[in-house]
């Protein structure tokens, strides 16, 4: 199984907080927040947030708890984590705090991943006592676990409306609800599909997966309908939707280096732009009026035009994507 990049580029996940106004100045005045995952090395890493603007960073999670993967609830009060090697999810305050450990018997592989309405987390876990695999859900409190697949099962995903579930297997993408019922495919006959994202609008999902023996990027509509997006012998991976659906950023080396792309979702207006060169892991603002990503680990915002390009987290303490902090 491929680890997602969850870990190695090792996933700073998405915060931000508050709304961007919009000052009489030439740039927009802003108090959203970013969090990412800081620290030394893969094995010492904690999370971090920041202000758009570079200013007020905090540490929500020292280092020392080793997180690998960490997601901010629905409405922005929260973070969902993982640490290495450790079993279990935690719960955290967004201003940081004591930790809630949740699900402590289940050793997490993928995930945790907030249900949009707040209240379940998603997940892919060993089970030490039954010796499988399976992708679970489970209250936010940890009460009402519910396994939704198992064996094959790999990253789940919930949809933006939360009424069903999509899920990657070796060879398929399938679809179950919130309740375990209704498992059917969607679409099989693939080959390892990974990085599960849902449109904002429900409409399709986008992953990568292999094809031929390259890595590209896929969308994948609900009547089954697969377009490759990206179809180049390079390696393309970790597809992340804009906010409206209509166009995908990507991660390729096929400039020989690395380099973010960005495409329509029927894989036409594939772009190169200069300023996203060496970057990573780029994410939209939630009104699409910046874009945040990495690249030499450190963090950096712009326009999505490469106007505005700032600092907003210096080299050399960056890993992963930055995602934004959800407005409610």
């Amino acid at each position: 199984m491929r680890t997602r990049l969850f870990c190695c580029i090792a996933a700073i996940l998405a915060a931000g907080c508050g709304k961007e106004g919009t000052g009489a100045g030439p740039g927009p005045t802003v108090v959203d927040q970013i969090a990412y995952l800081a620290g030394g090395n893969l094995d010492l890493l904690g999370i971090s947030r920041v202000a758009v603007d570079g200013s007020a960073p905090r540490e929500v999670i020292s280092p020392r708890d080793s997180v690998y993967t960490f997601a901010w609830s629905p409405d922005g009060q929260r973070m969902a984590y993982r640490r290495n090697r450790k079993p279990g999810i935690w719960i955290v305050a967004a201003d940081g705090g004591t930790p809630q450990q949740v699900y402590p018997d289940q050793t997490v592989i993928i995930g945790p991943e907030w249900s949009p309405d707040g209240g379940s987390v998603l997940f892919t876990a060993f089970d030490g006592h039954t010796a499988e695999i399976a992708l679970v859900a489970g209250r936010a409190d940890g009460s009402r676990l519910t396994r939704l697949a198992r064996d094959s099962a790999r990253q789940g995903v919930w949809s933006p409306r939360g009424d069903v579930i999509a899920f990657a297997t070796e060879h398929g993408i399938y679809l179950v609800n919130p309740s375990g019922t209704g498992l059917r495919p969607l679409r099989t006959g693939l080959k390892d599909p990974y990085w599960l994202e849902w449109a904002p609008d429900g409409s399709r999902l986008a992953f990568d997966a292999n094809a031929g023996g390259q890595i590209d990027v896929m969308v994948l509509g609900l009547d089954g309908v697969l377009v490759n997006v990206s179809d180049s012998p390079a390696e393309d991976r970790y597809p992340h939707w804009a906010p409206d659906s209509r166009r995908l950023a990507f991660d390729s080396d096929r400039t020989g280096g690395r380099q973010t792309c960005l495409v329509n979702a029927d894989g036409s207006e594939l772009a190169q732009p200069a300023f996203l060169a060496g970057a990573a892991q780029l994410h939209w603002s939630p009104n699409a009026r910046l874009v945040a990503f990495y690249r030499d680990r450190g963090l950096y915002v712009a326009t999505p035009e490469g106007a505005e390009l700032r600092t907003v987290a210096p080299p050399p303490l960056v890993y992963g994507p930055p995602m934004w902090r959800p407005r409610r």
